[in-house]
C-alpha cells in the first residue's frame, strides 16, 4: 500500500553544509517538512539517511541522536564508504528522517480496515468491566471501582484526586486514609515520608527551598543550580567540599559554562606533620585551559607563593593623597625580593641573608628606578661593604654629578706603600701631553652645533705620550690611565642586547697632580737659570 499523507506530515528532512566524518551540524527544515527537534524528543535515537548534493556519490544511513549543540551523532549501518562514517564535503546535503524497515512490512502486509478486527466492536460497547465511568460536569467525571464504596473524582484542570474510603496499594500499601506528606514511592514497596527519589522522578519536585534540606542527598552527577544560598536563622553558616585523601577538593568559579577560576585543596595527600591538601587559587584562560597557581599556601608552613609563567603583580595601596601599606617580614630572617623580567633586582633584607640569596648575585643585581620617577634621600647613603662597590659601570655611567662640594678621597698614610718621589722618566713624558679643546660625539649627535665645547685631555694620547717614554703598556701600569671593556650580553627575558665595547677614560686628580709635578720642575729649573744669570751679571736684579 501507498504512504498516506498522515505519514508524509511525520517525515523530517533538513538541510546540512557541514562536513567532516563527526558529528554534523544542521542547517535547518526543508520547505515542506520538519526539522528533528519538531518531531525527535530529546535523547531520542532514530534512524536517519544522508544524502549528498554536492556529490551525490557520498551517502549514509544509520542510527542517531541530536546533542544538545544541535548536532547529528551518527552510528552508520550502510554507507558510501563501505559501512563506515562517510567524510562529507563541506557543501549542501539532505539529512532524512528514515521509516524503519519492519514498519513498512507491517504497513504493506495490513490487508484489512479497523472495523474488520474480530470482535473490537463488541468491546468497545461493553466497556470496562467491573467500573464505570460517570460525567459529573463539563470538568470532571466520577469513576467506580468494582461497584465497591471506593470512588475517585478527576480533575484534569489541578491534577487533583480524591476519594471516599480507604486506598490500598499494590505491591505495597500504606494503610493510610490520606497521602498528605507522602510522595512518589518506588513500586516495589509502601511509601513513605523519607523514600528515596529516583532519578527519573525528580521533574516537577519543585523548589530546593521547600523541600526538608535534611533529607536532600545528591549521590552523583551535576547539579544545576541558578543561585546558592546559605542563610541559616541563627548561627554559624557552614557549606563542605570534601574529597578522599590524595583527591583535590575545588570550587570552580566560571562563566557560561567555561570554567575561568578555581579555590582548590590540592591533592597532595596527608602525610603527617600538617603536610599534604595545600590550599591553591587557579586561574584558566578564556577557553578554560588552566594559565597557573595564582596563590598557593602550605598548610603546613603557612607559606605563600606566587608562580605563573607571567609574573603575578601584589598591590596593596590606600586611595586618597598618601599611600600607608605595609609588608612585613617579622623574623631575623626575613627579606622581601623583587625582580623584573629585564634583569633588575632589589632586595631588602639583613646583610647575611642577601649574601647567600639564591635570586641575587655581584653579577645579576641591580636596582632600577624609571626615568619619570625622581628618589629623595632624607639621610645618607652607603654601600654595604666598604671599599669594595662602584657607582656606575664603564658600559652605564652617569653623565653627571651635582654636588655643593667635591669629593673626599682617601689619603691616610696607613692606607698606602711604597710611597716615594715620581719618576723622572713619567714626569719627563708629561711634558708632551696637551691639553685640548673638544666637543662630544654624543652631544654633537644630539644638538649639533648647540653642543658646547669642553677643555681637557684625550686618553689615548696620555697613553701614547708615556708608552712612548716608559715602553708598550707602561701607561696602564699608572692608575691616571684607565682601560675597561665589557662582553656583549644577548637579548632574554625582556632584557635588551648590549654590544660588546670597550672605553679609555683618566683619573683627573691624578693627571691634574702630575700636571703640577712637571710645572713645579719647569718652574724649579727656570729659577735655578734666572739665578744662574743673576749670579753672571753680578746683581740681583733691581
Amino acid at each position: 500500500m501507498a504512504i498516506t499523507g498522515w505519514e508524509m506530515a511525520d517525515l523530517v528532512r533538513e538541510v546540512c553544509l557541514d562536513a567532516g566524518a563527526g558529528p554534523l551540524m544542521l542547517g535547518g527544515a526543508l520547505p515542506g517538512y520538519r526539522g528533528f527537534a519538531a518531531a525527535i524528543s530529546v535523547g531520542a535515537t532514530f534512524p536517519y539517511v544522508i544524502q549528498g548534493v554536492v556529490d551525490p556519490g557520498q551517502w549514509e544511513a544509520g542510527r542517531g541522536t541530536i546533542n544538545p549543540g544541535g548536532r547529528l551523532v551518527r552510528v552508520p549501518h550502510a554507507s558510501s564508504a563501505g559501512g563506515e562514517a562517510v567524510d562529507f564535503v563541506a557543501g549542501e546535503k539532505h539529512v532524512g528522517l528514515a521509516l524503519h524497515a519492519d514498519w513498512v512490512a507491517r504497513v504493506e502486509g495490513h490487508g484489512h480496515g479497523i472495523e474488520a478486527i474480530e470482535g473490537l466492536a463488541a468491546a468497545i460497547a461493553a466497556g470496562p468491566a467491573g467500573g464505570a465511568l460517570t460525567k459529573v460536569d463539563d470538568a470532571n467525571v466520577r469513576l467506580t471501582l468494582g461497584g465497591e464504596a471506593a470512588t475517585a473524582l478527576l480533575t484534569p484542570a489541578s491534577i487533583s484526586v480524591s476519594w471516599s474510603g480507604q486506598l490500598a496499594v499494590a505491591r505495597g500499601g500504606t494503610g493510610a486514609a490520606s497521602l498528605t506528606g507522602y510522595v512518589k514511592g518506588n513500586g516495589a514497596a509502601a511509601m513513605s515520608a523519607s523514600a528515596t527519589i529516583p532519578a527519573s522522578d525528580i521533574s516537577g519536585l519543585g523548589s530546593m527551598a521547600a523541600q526538608n534540606a535534611s533529607a536532600v542527598a545528591i549521590g552523583g552527577g551535576t547539579a544545576v543550580l541558578s543561585a546558592f544560598s546559605l542563610t541559616p536563622a541563627s548561627g554559624p553558616a557552614h557549606a563542605a567540599v570534601s574529597a578522599v585523601n590524595g583527591q583535590s577538593a575545588a570550587l570552580s568559579l566560571g562563566t557560561g559554562g567555561v570554567e575561568m577560576s578555581r579555590v582548590e585543596r590540592m591533592a597532595s595527600a596527608n602525610s603527617g606533620g600538617n603536610a599534604g591538601s595545600d590550599f591553591a587559587l587557579r586561574r584558566m584562560d578564556d577557553g578554560g585551559a588552566a594559565l597557573g597557581t595564582a596563590i598557593a599556601i602550605s598548610r603546613a608552613s603557612g607559606a605563600i607563593s606566587c608562580s605563573a609563567s607571567s609574573a603575578p603583580v601584589l598591590s596593596a595601596a590606600r586611595t586618597g593623597s598618601n599611600f600607608n601599606c605595609c609588608f612585613a617580614a617579622q623574623t631575623s630572617a626575613g627579606t622581601l625580593y623583587f625582580g623584573n623580567a629585564d634583569g633588575t633586582r632589589f632586595a631588602i633584607g639583613p646583610n647575611s641573608n642577601l649574601a647567600v640569596s639564591p635570586y641575587l648575585t655581584a653579577s645579576a643585581t641591580s636596582f632600577a628606578i624609571g626615568a619619570s620617577v625622581e628618589t629623595s634621600f632624607a639621610s645618607g647613603g652607603r654601600p654595604l661593604t666598604d671599599n669594595g662597590l662602584a657607582w656606575g659601570t664603564a658600559a652605564y655611567r652617569w653623565s653627571t654629578i651635582y654636588a655643593a662640594s667635591g669629593t673626599i678621597n682617601t689619603s691616610d698614610a696607613r692606607a698606602k706603600c711604597d710611597v716615594g718621589a715620581a719618576d723622572a722618566a713619567l714626569i719627563e713624558a708629561w711634558g708632551a701631553v696637551e691639553w685640548q679643546r673638544y666637543r662630544f660625539v654624543e652631544a654633537v649627535a644630539e644638538k649639533g652645533e648647540d653642543a658646547r665645547w669642553h677643555m681637557g685631555l684625550v686618553a689615548q694620547q696620555v697613553r701614547d705620550a708615556i708608552d712612548q717614554q716608559l715602553g708598550t703598556g707602561a701607561a696602564l701600569r699608572w692608575g691616571l690611565v684607565c682601560h675597561d671593556s665589557w662582553e656583549a650580553v644577548p637579548a632574554q627575558d625582556g632584557v635588551p642586547a648590549r654590544a660588546a665595547g670597550d672605553r679609555w677614560g683618566l683619573r683627573y686628580d691624578e693627571c691634574f697632580a702630575l700636571e703640577a709635578v712637571w710645572q713645579r720642575r719647569a718652574i724649579a729649573r727656570l729659577e735655578a737659570r734666572l739665578a744662574l744669570l743673576e749670579g753672571e751679571s753680578g746683581h740681583a736684579g733691581g
